[in-house]
């Protein structure tokens, strides 16, 4: 059952008041039955987010949320409106991991990544291979496949469900599985589709 929301849309925090940070991250939520989703984190402090969910979750519902960055944070729902939703966490979190991802230029922390198993096709140069999507992100997803690919290689990737084609590169391979990195961050109505299946 979804409850009012607040009058204002600032995250829910703990005890002490802690600076809100305009974000937009994507987040892995585990859900108390298992269930395993996705959310936009739109506003991050020390003791809790705002994030829109591809399914709202209700007031009082425990979840565990998991940002780029950052260990996974456990939190309860403290209010909804439609997908939207405040988060208090069960305790104040170091977020600045998740607002400068990495003090090593080149290098970035990764959004989190979701299991799933099911089958893609890739599309490199002329050649169309079949492969099985092992895990997924934002930002991009781990095949496996018997074709060999290079790093570099430029191509498209179709996913399951309605067929979706997303462009991207080869980042790296080894012995059957290879990362593709997408061109740009995929939809959370696409992520959520893909995780559904």
């Amino acid at each position: 059952m979804h409850q009012p929301a607040r009058p204002h849309s600032a995250p829910a925090r703990s005890g002490r008041e802690g600076r809100i940070n305009p974000v937009l991250l994507i987040g892995k939520v585990i859900r108390g039955d298992g269930g395993v989703g996705a959310c936009i984190v739109h506003d991050l402090a020390p003791g809790g987010l705002v994030a829109r969910f591809a399914a709202a979750p209700s007031v009082g519902e425990t979840l565990m949320i998991e940002i780029r960055g950052m260990s996974a944070m456990v939190g309860t729902v403290r209010w909804v409106n439609g997908v939207k939703a405040g988060v208090a966490f069960a305790s104040e979190q170091p977020i600045d991991a998740a607002l400068h991802p990495s003090h090593d230029p080149g290098e970035l922390a990764r959004p989190p990544r979701f299991a799933v198993r099911t089958l893609v096709a890739l599309r490199i140069r002329e050649g169309r291979y079949p492969a099985e999507l092992v895990d997924i992100s934002a930002g991009g997803a781990k095949l496996l496949l018997d074709a060999g690919v290079n790093i570099g290689d430029v191509g498209q990737l179709t996913l399951p469900g309605p067929p979706a084609t997303v462009f991207g590169r080869v980042r790296w391979e080894h012995q059957g599985l290879c990362g593709f990195q997408f061109c740009e961050s995929l939809p959370l109505p696409l992520l959520t589709r893909i995780l559904e299946r």
